[in-house]
């Protein structure tokens, strides 16, 4: 029998380094700029001194967004969500820090799949004259300023998603004329932030694991808000009309409808500013020639029960 071991947290660079020299077999979520950095140097290539590895790719339906806590002010106002979704340019992020890594989000929530598709739903477009709009109708001006908030994310220091949530944040305090304070956590400090109401803005994702949109519109559901679904409706989003056609969808039989109370449904979080969808991440790891028997769903989850190392051989 070979044990798996699983390495974490680790920084980028050392996960590079660990890779390079034989020491770990598999890295998940490469980042793109670290690609050329990972299996040596062009002289470790000239003596063959390169790690044999194979790269994977796979569009991804991990969605990445930032949550508000709706049941409390200021985000239980619609217009303050609508200002902040509308306050984030989304191609400059994915053109000037994802440097292309990934799908910018510019429709819904649920993820382009083979299952899904959200070609009906309207554009979300950057628009930060309409957003501050937005935020003087809520009554946040100079007599009424708006609060100073705390943006809890989770990443590795210096890390493509690190400096990307650093920007997010810029973005919405220049373009709303408010104060974001970018605050690195870890993920249990972050979880029980959210839980207990104290991060009123923050970084979160979302995978599903089974291919159906239910398995997206699921986090939203008011229904599925309590002590035993800790990890749903983390907004605390509430929405007669959400709710109505989420259970349009698991009721109907008919495919065709089912696929329009889905669309009604992702639209709304939109419309309604649920959150603020950024983009989907796609599945990009390298992994080691001598892994054999690798298997990875569209979901990201990986299969080890037959997995197995066996050495190659350079000649």
């Amino acid at each position: 029998l070979q044990k798996i071991e699983v390495l974490q947290p680790i920084s980028s660079d050392k996960e590079c380094q660990l890779f390079a020299t034989n020491k770990t077999d598999l890295i998940l979520d490469l980042n793109v700029e670290k690609l050329e950095n990972t299996f040596g140097t062009l002289v470790d290539a000239q003596k063959g001194k390169n790690v044999l590895h194979r790269v994977i790719f796979q569009r991804g339906n991990k969605v990445n967004f930032i949550g508000f806590d709706c049941a409390t002010l200021p985000f239980r106002d619609q217009r303050v969500r609508k200002a902040f979704l509308l306050s984030v340019d989304r191609e400059r992020l994915f053109i000037d820090v994802l440097k292309g890594d990934g799908n910018i989000k510019a429709k819904g929530f649920i993820p382009e799949t083979n299952y899904y598709e959200g070609k009906a739903l309207k554009k979300v477009d950057f628009n930060p004259v309409q957003a501050k709009l937005y935020l003087l109708e809520a009554g946040y001006n100079l007599s009424n300023p708006f609060p100073q908030l705390m943006f809890y994310y989770s990443a590795i220091e210096g890390s493509l998603s690190d400096n990307y949530l650093k920007e997010v944040c810029k973005q919405i305090s220049s373009n709303l004329g408010v104060s974001i304070i970018p605050k690195r956590v870890d993920y249990n400090e972050r979880k029980l932030a959210i839980q207990s109401g104290k991060a009123k803005i923050f970084k979160a994702a979302w995978m599903a694991d089974y291919p159906d949109p239910e398995a997206y519109l699921g986090v939203f559901y008011s229904g599925n808000k309590g002590k035993n679904n800790a990890v749903w409706n983390l907004n605390n989003f509430k929405s007669k009309d959400f709710d109505y056609w989420y259970e349009r969808a698991l009721l109907e039989k008919n495919q065709v409808e089912k696929h329009k109370f889905q669309l009604a449904c992702d639209q709304l979080l939109v419309d309604e500013a649920a959150v603020i969808p950024l983009y989907n991440e796609d599945l990009f790891m390298v992994l080691n020639v001598r892994v054999r028997d690798f298997k990875l769903n569209p979901n990201g989850l990986l299969d080890l029960t037959s997995t197995y190392l066996k050495e190659v051989k350079v000649n």
